[in-house]
């Protein structure tokens, strides 16, 4: 968890992502891309645990995955 500094404003929503999904296909030119998901952050909480980003899929709010070749 890379958590956003309590300087900046906190947002309603947590990012989850895999950068480089499939990197270990890329020696046999198979696509890669990255796969993220969007929860909205727990209610009534202050800061944002691991717990928080272990919500049921069904809860999720966006996904999606891009392909780079």
């Amino acid at each position: 968890i890379y958590l956003v500094p309590n300087r900046y404003p906190q947002g309603e929503y947590l990012l989850l992502f895999d950068p480089l999904d499939g990197s270990s296909n890329i020696d046999v030119n198979v696509s890669i891309g990255t796969i993220f998901s969007v929860l909205k952050k727990p209610d009534g909480t202050a800061g944002v645990s691991e717990q928080d980003c272990l919500q049921p899929g069904a809860q999720q709010v966006a996904a999606g995955y891009c392909v780079y070749g």
